[in-house]
């Protein structure tokens, strides 16, 4: 599979900024962006912290609450080895109340590949921060440190019911659906996702919902853009094996369509760069 590291979702779906133009240097951008998600995170009363090997027991019991409600087999594929690895190798990102209870969490590993990728996994929140912007803030703090260590493009995979993730992931930060698995052996249907470790990635590719609304209004379906349900397997599949398109946007049921519907665009509108 050819890999994605460089897109620009269309301008005229996204909101526009040209505040990271006005920071001197990636390094200022990457600090001063660590200190203003910490601040948030204290002013909700959370204490933020980095893994430690001591927490593994209580992290595996925390993926395995949290991922429940997808399968026995995804909920304890995470091993306690593999938390070892995220935490010495990578890092792992944690959150807790007053009384050390962890509320929520994120990985990361970082692979010597020509793009240097870093790999997101596991993020885990507690319904009671549900509303709190908290797996947002996690994910971009991950990039942020990701960054810092010299990655350029953040990878992940995205399970194909997992809309809370894709509101996060696609819509709120900018992520793009990079390939599609119709079955991935062990881990089912999902997708290959990614996003350019870049200081203008942060705020240029996040989707406008009014803008969206008249772009879906003035543009012409299955030719400036396809609209595919989640559960029509066959056609989120073509979109990647057949057509040159590429998904960008959940489009939340009830608010765009009947129910949770992917938004692709054709690929040549991303001005996508591939890996060598």
């Amino acid at each position: 599979m050819t890999k994605i590291c460089n897109y620009q979702k269309p301008t005229e779906l996204c909101f526009s900024s040209s505040e990271w133009e006005f920071i001197p240097n990636e390094i200022d951008f990457i600090n001063n962006s660590l200190r203003l998600i910490e601040s948030k995170f204290s002013s909700q009363n959370l204490l933020f912290r980095k893994a430690e090997n001591t927490d593994i027991i209580n992290l595996e019991k925390f993926i395995q609450y949290r991922y429940s409600c997808f399968s026995p087999e995804i909920a304890e594929e995470i091993s306690k080895y593999d938390l070892y690895r995220f935490i010495n190798f990578g890092h792992g990102l944690i959150l807790e109340d007053s009384s050390s209870k962890i509320l929520a969490c994120l990985f990361e590993v970082g692979y010597n590949t020509p793009d240097k990728t870093s790999y997101t996994l596991r993020l885990g929140v507690d319904d009671i921060l549900k509303g709190k912007n908290i797996g947002k803030l996690l994910i971009e703090y991950s990039s942020l440190l990701a960054m810092k260590n010299g990655s350029l493009t953040k990878r992940g995979l995205l399970d194909l019911t997992n809309f809370s993730s894709a509101v996060i992931l696609l819509n709120k930060i900018g992520w793009i659906c990079d390939g599609f698995y119709k079955d991935l052996t062990g881990l089912g249907t999902c997708f290959n996702i990614v996003f350019p470790l870049r200081m203008d990635s942060f705020y240029n590719n996040r989707i406008d919902d009014q803008k969206l609304q008249l772009f879906l209004k003035e543009s012409k379906s299955e030719i400036d853009f396809k609209i595919v349900p989640y559960f029509d397997v066959e056609s989120l599949d073509k979109i990647y094996s057949n057509e040159d398109f590429k998904i960008i946007y959940l489009l939340r049921g009830g608010l765009f369509t009947e129910r949770n519907s992917f938004l692709a665009i054709p690929s040549d509108k991303l001005n996508i760069t591939y890996c060598n």
